[in-house]
């Protein structure tokens, strides 16, 4: 099913990373992006990762 989350042991670890500070942190501490920019990489970026087929 083409969109359907597929397992993986680093799932965890890619929402924190995707959902968490210190993406935030990174993105807009440390490379001066703004939320909005953020906000819409982080989420393009997590769909993608999490939900890419096998």
């Amino acid at each position: 099913m083409r969109g359907s989350p597929r397992p993986r042991s680093d799932d965890a670890e890619r929402r924190q990373f995707y959902l968490g500070q210190r993406s935030w942190f990174l993105l807009v501490g440390e490379r001066g992006w703004d939320f909005e920019r953020a906000e819409r990489w982080l989420a393009a970026a997590a769909k993608e990762a999490l939900l890419k087929e096998p």
